[in-house]
Order: structure tokens, then sequence, then C-alpha cells
């Protein structure tokens, strides 16, 4: 089953590098193109900057966000693919962060319920620090991470007016029959208390 990307959509890949793990660690993001960037060009600097400014700060000064990838919807033939050309910036937050499979677990939430209305971000860079031995953030940490959530949300569906909005979707697979589904517009995002694990971000 093949991911569906419509034409007027995008998916965006966000590529982050911890230090003493060269390889990079991926999370993603639906998105509908903004009005006044139909062929999703200008897709990878804004979302590139979008993130540093209301998400990035809470992530370990360890970890840095390196690029953002864009591929947009054809109606048709292969997503076009474009890169951002942004500077590196890393994290905010101080102290050793956890191993490279530990993330914050950022929900998007949809009306749907089911496997279809499901979607996720796995972010790196947890300081260890605000982790306890269960694995449970602390309160604090999670505040913050979700008003940057909120605040990024507000800016990706265009609050305040007259910024370049990009709408979260959540993007759905090929089932192989009948009518595609569309993408699902996501509601929200939820930061949840205690750390997830991605065990292919744990590299030998």
């Amino acid at each position: 089953m093949s991911l569906i990307i419509p034409p007027g959509f995008a998916q965006v890949v966000f590529g982050f590098i911890q230090d003493g793990d060269p390889e990079p660690m991926l999370s993603t993001l639906g998105v509908e193109l903004a009005e006044d960037d139909s062929d999703g060009s200008a897709a990878p600097n804004r979302m590139f900057n979008t993130f540093a400014d209301n998400v990035l700060g809470n992530l370990s000064a360890n970890t840095g966000l390196y690029f953002v990838t864009v591929y947009v919807g054809q109606d048709g033939g292969a997503p076009l693919v474009y890169d951002s050309t942004e500077d590196s910036q890393q994290g905010g937050a101080g102290g050793t962060p956890l191993p490279p499979n530990c993330a914050f677990l950022v929900r998007k939430r949809t009306s749907l319920s089911g496997r279809r209305g499901r979607g996720r971000m796995y972010l790196p860079g947890v300081p260890e620090g605000l982790v306890d031995p269960a694995g449970n953030i602390t309160g604090s940490a999670v505040t913050d991470l979700q008003n940057g959530l909120d605040n990024w949300w507000d800016e990706l569906t265009g609050v305040p007016p007259g910024t370049s909005a990009y709408p979260p979707v959540v993007l759905h697979r090929s089932e192989g029959a009948g009518v595609e589904p569309a993408p699902t517009p996501i509601l929200s995002f939820q930061a949840e208390s205690k750390i997830a694990t991605q065990r292919r971000r744990l590299r030998p």
C-alpha cells in the first residue's frame, strides 16, 4: 500500500540529527499547500521556520533540525520533491538527551476514530532530566511542549490572519480498491506525558 498525496497536498519530512548519531531521524506531517504556494516550492523553508519558531526550543540542544524535504502530490506521476535551504538549528532545552530511540510522542487529533483517524509524530531530543525512571515526562515540560504545538497549529492554519497557512492533515495509504480516502484535517496536536520509543532509531 502506497501513501496517497493528492494534488494540492504534500508530505513534509523533518530531518533531525542528535550528537553522536550522524544518521538522520525523521518525522512526517501531511499538509495542504498554501494559497500562495500552489507548486509547493516555498513549503520546505516555511515549514522549517515555523517548526523551529514554535516547537524546536523544547528539544535538547544536542539535537538539531537539519533539513525539511517536501513531497508534493501530482495528478499522475511521482511527487515533486523540494528541499529546505535554511541552516540547521539546535534545540533550546538544556541537559543530556535520552538515547535516540526515545522521543516525545505527539498525536495528530482528527474527527475520525479507528485506524484511519490516527496519526502521530515522534520528536527526538528528550532531555534526560525531564523524565523519571518510569518514562513519565515532567508536567511543566509537557505543558511547554503543548503550548508550542498549539502555537504551531495556529500558525499552520492561518491564525493570526495574514500568515501563509499550510493546514495539517493525515495522509492515508492506498487500500487498493474503491474510492481512495481523502486527507483528513488535523484538528489539534496533543503532547503525551510519557516518552515513546522507536526501535529503528537505536542503531549499532
